[in-house]
């Protein structure tokens, strides 16, 4: 009888740790793979973000270097209608 009542007790402990260790595992498994998860995610974002803001700065810097060369353009045109403004009058001049 004791013999049983010992199998048994040996029986059930090692039922229960093996259930304990296998929540245990369980449990760290899933630690694990919501650290790796967040981990990347937090990459990729950081990848994603790294990625838009230098689109936008080249954006940004094309449009504005193409702002700035059209303006100097028309001031390149303004400044040559009013200098071709006053040749008559200088031609004027040197006639006289």
């Amino acid at each position: 009888m004791e013999l049983l009542v010992e199998l048994l007790v040996d029986f059930l402990v090692e039922l229960l740790v093996d259930f304990l260790v296998e929540l245990l595992v369980d449990f760290l498994v899933e630690l694990l793979v919501d650290f790796l998860v967040e981990l990347v995610v937090e990459l990729v974002v950081e990848l994603l973000v790294d990625f838009l803001v230098e689109l936008l700065v080249d954006f940004l810097v094309d449009f504005l270097v193409e702002l700035l060369v059209e303006l100097l353009a028309e001031l390149l045109v303004d400044f040559l209608v009013d200098l071709l403004a006053h040749v008559p009058l200088l031609l004027d001049e040197s006639l006289r």
